[in-house]
């Protein structure tokens, strides 16, 4: 069993760990079938010119009709690649979830942001970093059954649903619960599933997991 309790926030100011490599390749999980090919990520030494609006944090703002494919692809470069996660089948899925679809509309052009951002009821969806680094060292190989306690808005479990056989994601909040149940179903994610409750106790209905992910305070683990 794998258990991992991750931080809100990792500091853009901290050192970097080695750069990711050119010829990063999927390790074709089980679930939407990445094919073996070149993660979208430029080589440490190579020279990519992007004209694009910023934000005053740095990161790209994709603006109306944007290229949210491509804002995508540089958030996994410089916040994620460059700070040391090495899993192509991380990086691949990162890559692939939609996460402007899983904050508020009002914050869709801060959704690449280097930065948690609020979902409301107190809530935040952790920084793009946090949720790469929580699943690499989970270290799934796509057969695992795996329990986040946390749910948020639901960006992580779809994540992780790419990584592993299934996915159960509890969260304290109904309201929070039931829109990220909602958007799951909506986006087609089938094998991550949202509970409500409070996951300070685990999930015993579930059990048992190879993997524990936690985002969520508990008052003792």
């Amino acid at each position: 069993l794998t258990f991992i309790e991750v931080s809100s926030f990792f500091s853009p100011g901290s050192a970097l760990a080695a750069t990711c490599g050119p010829n990063h390749r999927s390790e074709g999980p089980r679930h939407w079938q990445f094919a073996d090919r070149s993660v979208s990520v430029a080589a440490p030494d190579s020279i990519v010119i992007i004209s694009a609006r910023m934000n005053g944090k740095c990161n790209r703002i994709p603006g109306d009709g944007a290229n949210f494919e491509l804002a995508r692809r540089d958030m996994v470069a410089r916040q994620i690649c460059e700070r040391g996660v090495r899993s192509a089948r991380v990086l691949a899925a990162m890559e692939s979830v939609p996460r402007h679809l899983f904050v508020p509309p009002e914050l869709v052009s801060d959704a690449y942001a280097d930065e948690a951002l609020p979902i409301g009821k107190g809530q935040t969806i952790s920084q793009p970093y946090v949720v790469a680094a929580g699943a690499e060292a989970l270290s799934l190989q796509g057969h695992e059954r795996v329990l986040e306690v946390g749910a948020g808005t639901g960006y992580q479990a779809a994540m992780l649903s790419l990584l592993a056989r299934e996915v159960i994601s509890i969260e304290a909040i109904p309201a929070l619960a039931a829109s990220a149940r909602d958007r799951l179903a909506r986006l087609g994610y089938a094998n991550a599933r949202i509970e409500e409750g409070d996951g300070s106790q685990g999930f015993a209905g579930g059990a048992p997991f190879d993997a524990i992910l936690v985002a969520a305070a508990a008052p003792a683990v």
